[in-house]
């Protein structure tokens, strides 16, 4: 930065250096939530078991979300030591296009983490597609695949069909040991909806934060590269005239 240094004065050169150096803090900053963030989608999606319930209840919204996450991520570290080189370079040019990008992982970054909080909290649009799925389930449940199924969810989980184990009652369908307590004998209490969706949401909050953490320091990145391309280009064409 020291060409730019030089041509200001005593004020804008000191202004230029702060901004300067926390622009480079928050580009590290960007780059290790951005890796931390696409590491963990990445083992998301390659988790066999999450994977076999997520295509069992057709929720493959979450993994949408994880996808955009992850070029989220692999954008905002490009785009991170774009804009780095760019300002040690001190060109206008690259910082400009550094900042219209950063704008664009915010815009990923935010989407990915709203879409993945709507199909991982309570309340939210996953609870419907678990219920639905749940109740297909049960309806098929004479089928080997749905047995297998629905065995799997609610002993791995604990919990008995969709809502309870009058779902059950409600299909004419079977109460089958899996919905047991292997100790009281007494039925699972709670559905799989409500604990699935707890599962969803423990699985899904570390992930959330790094999303809008990400998204949050992308936009203030991009506010202070735009600021330092001004200054350079104003610096650059006062040097000219002279």
């Amino acid at each position: 930065m020291m060409k730019a240094q030089g041509m200001m004065g005593s004020d804008d050169d000191k202004s230029y250096r702060a901004t300067g150096y926390v622009f480079n803090i928050f580009g590290f900053v960007v780059i290790l939530l951005a890796l931390g963030g696409g590491i963990i989608s990445l083992w998301l999606i390659n988790d066999t078991s999450l994977q076999e319930w997520i295509d069992a209840l057709n929720i493959h919204q979450y993994n949408y979300a994880l996808t955009i996450l992850i070029i989220a991520s692999i954008l905002s570290i490009l785009v991170s030591a774009y804009g780095l080189m760019g300002l040690y370079k001190e060109h206008d040019l690259h910082l400009k296009i550094c900042a219209g990008f950063l704008l664009v992982c915010f815009v990923l970054s935010l989407t990915a983490t709203c879409l993945l909080l709507d199909y991982s909290t309570t309340n939210s649009s996953l609870q419907p597609i678990i219920r639905n799925s749940m109740r297909d389930l049960i309806s098929n449940s004479q089928h080997d695949y749905a047995s297998v199924i629905l065995r799997q969810l609610q002993e791995g989980i604990g919990c008995c069909g969709a809502d309870g184990p009058n779902d059950y009652t409600h299909l004419l369908k079977p109460l089958p040991a899996e919905c047991r307590d292997t100790v009281t004998g007494n039925a699972f209490f709670h559905g799989c909806v409500e604990e699935l969706t707890w599962f969803f949401e423990f699985k899904s909050m570390g992930i959330g934060f790094l999303g809008m953490s990400l998204g949050m320091f992308s936009v203030i990145m991009a506010s202070m590269a735009y600021i330092l391309a001004l200054v350079i280009e104003r610096e650059n064409e006062d040097s000219y005239r002279r």
